[in-house]
């Protein structure tokens, strides 16, 4: 049991401690998955990892959520379960179970895709979901004393400050770090805390979850900005006139696809197996 203040009187509430298991799977998936990526990489990727030229086919799009535990090295990975325990175990302690769930999977969304948008990536790691949590945090330690305590202005001010040291560091090319996922995942979270906080602007929150749900799901279909988007069209489109003209009359010979040596991959392109950082 736990005594917490309420603000503005002299009363507490006990309130009963729940266990963080919800936090605690997430931090053991995390080290799992990333242990069998290092250990069989092509196996684990073509399960919880997708490439551009996947996504943009409709194909397991389900990696939107799994790359959530999959991290590039161990320093990566001791990281973000520091984080993500330290923030999410009290957040799962101050709202529902299902408050929560919803949380990390909203966040965890808006992160792949936000990165997917810009690199044509998800990246990889717990990153975009637990600035989510920062976000969520952020925007209720006003009217949560418990938020505050964990989220002091020391904390804020380191992650606010290794945010924009990330991006400088991806622009010196010193380390690839997945930004926009960092940026996708805080935006949700700032914007999901609105929506519950009950405050007036409530409908206006939402309808930014809504467009940017709108925004970061229409490079799944359409990103001319991205070079491997076009070499996917000119590639199906190729598909499309060889399965034509074996159907036609007067066939007399086999186009032959492009090699997949053709494809770009790297920064400019994406679809590399082997994603961005997170946090």
């Amino acid at each position: 049991m736990e005594a917490i203040e309420q603000p503005g009187s002299q009363e507490t509430v006990v309130q009963a401690k729940v266990f963080p298991s919800i936090t605690l799977a997430l931090l053991v998936l995390s080290v799992a998955c990333t242990w069998l990526w290092k250990a069989f990489p092509g196996e684990v990727s073509r399960w919880l990892y997708a490439t551009d030229f996947e996504f943009w086919h409709g194909e397991k799009l389900w990696s939107l959520f799994t790359s959530l535990f999959l991290h590039v090295d161990f320093l990566h990975l001791a990281f973000n379960c520091y984080w993500v325990w330290r923030l999410g175990r009290v957040l799962e302690q101050e709202v529902s179970r299902p408050q929560y769930a919803a949380l990390i999977l909203v966040t965890t969304l808006f992160g792949s895709l936000a990165e997917f948008a810009v690199s044509a990536q998800t990246g990889a790691g717990m990153s975009g979901m637990l600035y989510g949590l920062f976000g969520y945090m952020l925007v209720e330690r006003g009217r949560r004393p418990v938020f505050r305590r964990v989220l002091d202005s020391n904390t804020i001010a380191l992650l606010l400050g290794w945010l924009v040291l990330c991006f400088w560091l991806t622009h010196r090319r010193s380390m690839p770090v997945a930004n926009f996922a960092h940026v996708g995942g805080l935006v949700a979270g700032m914007l999901c805390g609105f929506a519950a906080s009950g405050r007036k602007f409530r409908k206006v929150a939402l309808a930014g979850l809504c467009g940017m749900l709108l925004g970061c799901v229409a490079p799944l279909f359409w990103a001319p900005w991205h070079d491997n988007w076009h070499y996917v069209q000119a590639l199906d489109a190729l598909k499309m006139h060889i399965k034509r003209s074996f159907q036609g009359p007067g066939f007399s010979g086999v186009l032959s696809p492009a090699p997949a040596a053709a494809r770009m991959d790297g920064p400019g392109g994406g679809g590399s197996q082997n994603p961005a950082e997170g946090l």
